[in-house]
């Protein structure tokens, strides 16, 4: 995957800049509570108030969180939530008018089918140190996928976003058939951090590998059901959930910096001299020169290559990053974790 760096790195700034003054996201979530807009059907809200307690899921539709992450949204965090679901729970939720449809198409047709479904997002915030409701959503959602009986075993990955602020949370998530009779929950728990306390010294969102990145011609106002990727403002990203990579393949990292001075004769210009080194174990494997970077979203490629051009072999190793906001002096050093696998 080849990218034009600094084309894209001016892309970032203008999309970050344009998503952060969307009008309405700032303070969405407290405003959403404050109206108490209901969004979950009442017999639905006592199964997930129930599950919510007890932990136990409803499962006649199956699916599993697989991680969260977090980037940023003015004075909030746009949190992507990625989940997974094998083909045969999603043809539960294919509908009879999509069979009809298919029984006069072709067969390769056939085996693209249509899931109608509605997915809902009920949010419990921790405040006092009592856990309350805090925000409900509904998602209605269509999906093609595979219902060739071959692949109906096969697992695919599906993200879901939204707009909160910081805090503790715990997320009771629901899927459904259109007319309710089928039911699936699944509660994940997980933390935005403070804003404040981020202002006061480097941090960094979680760190993750992409697949591909593409600009889309407008910005996409979440909450919104995508297959493998999620839309953040006006660009598609599709994150690599496993950090696996062959010998000779180009990790692309992404991640946001928080904390960092801007310069004070240009507010939009930043230098953030970032240096990466992989390491396995105590060994140094390789050890990368500084570069700087003009603003504090990140998206590179890492050539995993050590001296004479040699491919890492086989095996776990560790990035270690190194940040230094040249401007503030502040520091901040994280690791991340991936596999080289022949």
């Amino acid at each position: 995957m080849k990218h034009f760096r600094l084309t894209k790195m001016l892309v970032f700034i203008f999309i970050l800049s344009y998503f952060l003054s969307l009008p309405g996201l700032s303070g969405q979530a407290g405003q959403e509570k404050a109206k108490e807009k209901i969004y979950i059907p009442k017999a639905l809200k006592k199964v997930m108030s129930e599950g919510q307690k007890s932990g136990a899921t409803r499962q006649d539709i199956l699916f599993e969180m697989q991680k969260s992450l977090f980037l940023p949204a003015q004075d909030n965090y746009f949190v992507i939530f990625i989940f997974q679901m094998k083909n045969k729970d999603m043809a539960l939720l294919s509908s009879t008018k999509n069979k009809e449809k298919n029984k006069e198409a072709s067969i390769s047709a056939e085996n693209n089918r249509k899931a109608e479904f509605n997915l809902f997002l009920w949010f419990f915030k921790e405040e006092g140190g009592v856990s309350q409701s805090f925000k409900e959503t509904y998602v209605p959602t269509q999906l093609e996928f595979d219902s060739d009986p071959a692949h109906l075993e096969d697992i695919n990955t599906y993200t879901v976003c939204s707009i909160l602020p910081c805090g503790k949370y715990r997320l009771s998530m629901a899927m459904t058939s259109l007319d309710l009779k089928r039911i699936g929950t699944y509660y994940y728990n997980f933390s935005l951090p403070e804003h404040s306390a981020l202002g006061e010294k480097l941090a960094v969102t979680p760190v993750f590998f992409v697949k591909s990145i593409k600009e889309l011609l407008e910005p996409e106002i979440p909450p919104v059901v995508h297959r493998d990727v999620f839309v953040y403002s006006a660009v598609e990203i599709q994150p690599k959930l496993e950090s696996i990579f062959a010998p000779g393949e180009t990790p692309d990292i992404f991640y946001y910096i928080y904390g960092c001075q801007a310069d004070a004769a240009n507010p939009q210009k930043f230098e953030i001299e970032i240096t990466y080194n992989v390491k396995k174990g105590e060994e140094e494997v390789i050890k990368y020169s500084p570069k700087i970077f003009n603003f504090p979203i990140i998206s590179h490629q890492i050539p995993l290559k050590k001296e004479k051009d040699e491919d890492l072999e086989p095996g776990v190793y560790e990035l270690e990053i190194s940040i230094k906001d040249n401007f503030s002096q502040r520091n901040f050093k994280e690791t991340v974790q991936f596999e080289v696998r022949g």
